[in-house]
């Protein structure tokens, strides 16, 4: 996997909850630091589980986008095309995908494009990013009526929705 920047994030996170992890077995042994144990326990698997949610945003980030040119020659002389391509490793091969003309779709267009395809091809779903807040009012069943409202008003979060109504 190349560097990107989901996955260096991640390895740091899984740094840090190692360095915590040393922490929690030293502070076991010591008698009356229990209770600081169980809250760097706590942190540590914080911090794994943020580390495990980008995995596949780092599988998704991972992907090269260019711009091809072809070159065809006629008996008017030569005439230059340019589209997008997209390439990524699936199954130890590399995969070659044709996005569309650069004429029709931009650079970010492409690289989303891109980004989709290879979600569906991987069998991941596309990474939603939902912000903490968010999150601890789906936890509260109080709050699940505002969010359901909100997710209904913005589209990105649809595919949340279906997943929680589920």
């Amino acid at each position: 996997m190349h560097r990107t920047e989901a996955g260096e994030k991640r390895e740091s996170l899984k740094r840090a909850a190692l360095e915590l992890e040393k922490e929690v077995k030293a502070l076991q042994n010591i008698q009356h630091m229990k209770p600081a144990a169980r809250t760097r326990r706590d942190e540590v698997d914080r911090l794994k589980a943020e580390a495990e949610a980008l995995k596949d945003k780092a599988k998704l980030e991972d992907l090269h986008v260019w711009e091809m040119e072809k070159t065809k020659t006629t008996k008017k002389g030569a005439k230059t095309y340019t589209y997008w391509m997209a390439s990524w490793r699936e199954d130890g091969k590399v995969r070659n995908v044709y996005l569309g003309s650069s004429r029709k779709i931009d650079a970010e267009a492409a690289r989303q494009k891109a980004q989709k395809m290879k979600a569906e091809a991987l069998g991941l779903r596309p990474y939603v990013y939902v912000s903490r807040i968010m999150m601890i009012k789906v936890l509260k069943f109080d709050f699940i009526f505002i969010y359901k409202n909100f997710v209904d008003n913005n589209p990105m979060l649809c595919n949340m929705n279906a997943l929680l109504t589920r």
